[in-house]
């Protein structure tokens, strides 16, 4: 089944009468529409979470997925993690400590400093940091297991180290469910993952 179907639903849906009314509706450009129509292009990732959104599923997770506000988030993370550590060795009321023996994992300055610089180094330098500091704040032992956690191959991840690759839009949505768990991303996966069960989705809503 083809994306066009999709298009037709959201024009049946919202009754968007031309290409433009579409592509403004999704933030595409005509040409890409009028490429989805006659089978030639397909929906990313993005535009299938904006959909979802659209129909109130999901937030606006494509607000979310960019390497730039994955690094806010794990720099975030990572204070938290410092913070709880912290506590974890001071004196609770009774003057005894909370403290387990687990360590908390944190970035270091440099980590930091560089995830809070996209904007002065290329994107996947900075891909290669943001990778770096997911696999140290989830403690992945090698390769391989952060491969599997995000769904590629173990040599895309040493090329996205190396700096030679960017982190796709399926890896940079299983990273912000690492983070912060809020969404059902087994539903998120499952329906944009299939033109079939997104276009059923439209038709539920609409009917």
């Amino acid at each position: 089944m083809n994306d066009e179907i999709i298009i037709f639903r959201l024009q049946k849906c919202f009754d968007l009468k031309t290409n433009r009314e579409v592509a403004n509706f999704l933030g595409l450009s005509e040409s890409m529409v009028s490429k989805i129509l006659k089978g030639k292009k397909s929906l990313s990732l993005f535009y299938r979470l904006k959909i979802l959104c659209k129909f109130g599923y999901v937030r606006d997770l494509t607000a979310e997925i960019g390497p730039e506000q994955l690094g806010v988030k794990l720099i975030a993370l990572s204070i938290a993690n410092a913070q709880r550590g912290v506590g974890a060795v001071l004196p609770n009321d009774s003057g005894a400590t909370d403290f387990d023996g687990n360590d908390q994992e944190v970035l270091d300055e440099i980590d930091i400093k560089a995830l809070k610089n996209r904007g002065s180094i290329a994107l996947n330098l900075y891909c290669s940091h943001l990778i770096k500091a997911f696999e140290r704040l989830f403690q992945f032992k090698n390769n391989e297991s952060l491969a599997e956690a995000l769904g590629v191959d173990s040599s895309t991840i040493s090329n996205i180290k190396n700096g030679r690759h960017g982190i796709g839009e399926g890896s940079c949505l299983k990273i912000l469910y690492r983070i912060e768990g809020d969404f059902d991303l087994n539903f998120v996966e499952r329906v944009t993952s299939s033109t079939e069960l997104l276009a059923e989705l439209i038709d539920a809503y609409h009917d």
